[in-house]
């Protein structure tokens, strides 16, 4: 018997904690009986979550992952096969065209996840245009955006011309509920059930499943979710409500799970209600957004109100209680002593009651406090670090507001550790080898990673979703850099070759060949209309970025250029190199003008400060870092050095300036980095 248990990481991400284990029990029984063959299929970025299921990583990870299949993409055979028989069956013969639509195919795809779907889109949505227009094959599949912007492209289409306004606004309460962002593993879509939306939400998700809206849904008769999981990267709009509600959605999914369980309780059992701060920001998120809740969620936050206000009077009953019993105690005993003691007496018994209340009161405040450090303490453990803050916070003392709370060391350890948790936002595990950097773009939205399993990968930095896989090199990416608009990247490798690539789409643009030996640093122009990149072969070259076409060869070291970057105004190229020189060329002719001597060993780094009158410095200067020991200040119109930095004690690898060039960082093989004001030669340690 085979058993295929389809999209298992939504066990990982979908299921009760509490039900997995048992699940994945059964089917390692099953297994181990004999008879049954299963198959999982799970997404490569989800495959460690399957970690804390001991038996079963276990079982899959065994004999060098024997177990596993990491599914390729698809061969271009496979690709020709997919467009060549739909075309037959609906009767289109013009095998030429055919070809010009598979060539595009292939230059298109990518091993990104979700391609596959991306293909499936765009031929439809290129079969639909050419029926309705007329056009041929090719226009058509470019004038929908091709692999990569089909989806994107029908979406949109359906936002802005086939939905009204109030369906519009119920997008965004649609989308909410059918997106879940992940801790490691990116956003991915998630099973809705429509009992959740109200009426006009349902209707709307009916018409988003139709052929006339795209199928960008998949309705069941009590389910949802979305049609292609692609859409949720590949929609600019999508994206853009996803970056704007990502705080709200990550309360809503800690709403969700919490009213799941209340409701699985039989008669809703108290102890499962919202209490604190967790109480006090559903009640907020369903002030702010209410059309997001679902019925069920609603009476969630309504009973979880009434509970903390009956909790509260109850506090208050007892506290009066106590009040009462202090004065009662204290009548009694004024009214038995009179005889013998006078009115201060009586006046120390009553101050003697109140202490005693006082000393109760803050007992239930400290109990409260190592309740509230406790919640804490599970939320972190559960990954809702943000909610464990608020816990932790509300269980210190406030000395801002009424909550004066005696102060406990469990709050103040709770609220370090939900900290630390919180720190790291997202993990970007999709590499299957080591890493060699990564990096923002210019705006800070978007990064590159690049690794020895020959890609490099541009992410989405506000949510961690993988956008592309840039896959070309035929040997490790050691380097990338973002072009100064952060719409392109180019990366290096020592497969002799720079490579730039389109980020908005994943495509190669141009590939920089040339170099004879190992290519390891690029760098685009202010403009990022050229790159220069820095060899082994002892060359740095210049290069038309979009085009790939070599302009100028800089060819006067005799040992490996290290790097290469353009002055800040683009005019001119600075190259450093291991035979102990740098040297500045015109970007314009690729000509020599200038050689800065004065290290006495190779140049590891370099980087552009203020200039600085004091010490002639009238334009930007060059600051080098050598493993001399040493770091010197050059003025680009003078060939010898103005100022040393010299107090590393070994050889310096890498120096950085700041945004606005008045302050560099130096790190040595010393085991210390040294920050210094370039003016002044201050050595800030």
């Amino acid at each position: 018997t085979l058993l295929v248990v389809d999209q298992f990481e939504e066990l990982l991400t979908e299921t009760a904690e509490a039900a997995r284990a048992p699940f994945v029990d059964f089917l390692m029984a099953l297994a181990a009986r004999g008879g049954f063959r299963i198959v999982l299929t799970l997404r490569a970025d989800h495959f460690n979550l399957c970690r804390p299921l001991a038996k079963l990583f276990e079982h899959l990870t065994r004999d060098n992952y024997d177990a596993v299949l990491r599914l390729r993409r698809i061969t271009d055979a496979g690709i020709a096969e997919a467009v060549r028989k739909p075309l037959a069956l609906a009767g289109h013969t013009d095998l030429a065209e055919q070809d010009a639509v598979i060539a595009s195919i292939r230059r298109d795809i990518s091993d990104r996840p979700g391609d596959l779907a991306l293909v499936q889109m765009a031929l439809y949505a290129m079969w639909q245009k050419h029926k309705a227009d007329g056009a041929g094959l090719l226009v058509a599949y470019s004038q929908v955006g091709g692999v990569a912007g089909a989806l994107a492209h029908e979406a949109e289409t359906v936002r802005t011309h086939r939905l009204d306004t109030g369906e519009r606004e119920l997008l965004a309460p649609v989308f909410t509920r059918l997106v879940r962002l992940g801790e490691t593993g990116g956003a991915t879509r998630r099973v809705a059930d429509l009992a959740d939306f109200d009426p006009p939400r349902r209707a709307l998700a009916g018409k988003l499943a139709t052929e006339d809206c795209g199928r960008l849904l998949l309705a069941g008769e009590t389910s949802v979710e979305v049609a292609h999981e692609a859409l949720i990267t590949q929609w600019p709009w999508l994206q853009n409500t996803l970056q704007q509600a990502a705080a709200d959605m990550r309360v809503l999914d800690g709403l969700m799970d919490k009213t799941r369980r209340w409701a699985a309780t039989e008669s809703h059992k108290a102890e499962h209600l919202a209490a604190g701060a967790e109480r006090e920001e559903f009640a907020a998120l369903a002030g702010r957004r209410p059309d997001w809740l679902s019925a069920a969620e609603r009476d969630f936050v309504a009973a979880s109100g009434r509970a903390q206000r009956r909790t509260t009077l109850a506090k208050y009953a007892a506290v009066a209680a106590l009040f009462v019993l202090a004065i009662g105690a204290t009548g009694a005993a004024y009214i038995a002593n009179t005889a013998r003691k006078d009115s201060d007496q009586a006046h120390q018994a009553l101050f003697g009651a109140n202490d005693e209340l006082r000393a109760k009161v803050d007992e239930l405040q400290v109990t409260q406090s190592r309740f509230l450090a406790d919640r804490a303490n599970q939320s972190t453990g559960d990954g809702d670090a943000a909610t464990a803050m608020l816990l932790a916070l509300e269980a210190l003392p406030d000395t801002q507001s009424n909550k004066q709370r005696p102060p406990v060391p469990q709050a103040e350890a709770a609220l370090l550790k939900a900290y630390h948790a919180l720190r790291e936002s997202v993990v970007l595990k999709e590499h299957t080898g080591p890493l060699w950097s990564a990096s923002f773009a210019p705006d800070g939205r978007r990064l590159v990673t690049v690794s020895d399993d020959y890609t490099a990968r541009v992410w989405d930095a506000q949510i961690g979703a993988a956008l592309w896989v840039l896959r070309g090199h035929q040997g490790p990416v050691r380097f990338a850099a973002f072009s100064p608009d952060g719409r392109y990247v180019v990366t290096t490798s020592p497969d002799k070759t720079a490579r730039v690539w389109d980020v908005e789409t994943g495509r190669e643009v141009a590939v920089l060949k040339g170099h004879s030996n190992n290519v390891l640093t690029a760098a685009f122009s202010p403009d990022g209309r050229q790159v220069v990149t820095a060899s082994v072969d002892n060359t740095a070259r210049v290069w038309e970025a979009l085009s790939g076409k070599p302009i100028h060869n800089l060819d006067r070291h005799i040992k490996p250029v290290r790097d290469a970057i353009f002055t800040p105004d683009g005019k001119n190229i600075v190259t450093i190199s291991d035979d102990s020189t740098a040297r500045l060329w015109d970007a314009a002719t690729g000509k020599s003008i200038r050689v800065f001597e004065g290290h006495a060993g190779p140049i590891r780094s370099a980087t552009f400060a203020a200039d600085d009158p004091d010490t002639g410095v009238l334009g930007p200067g060059l600051v080098t870092a050598s493993r001399d020991k040493t770091v010197l200040l050059w003025a680009l119109d003078k060939s010898e050095p103005i100022d040393t930095f010299s107090e590393h004690d070994a050889g310096v690898w890498s120096v950085a300036s700041t945004r606005d060039r008045q302050r560099v960082v130096t790190a040595s093989d010393d085991g210390t980095a040294r920050v210094w004001n370039v003016g002044t030669k201050v050595n800030l340690r």
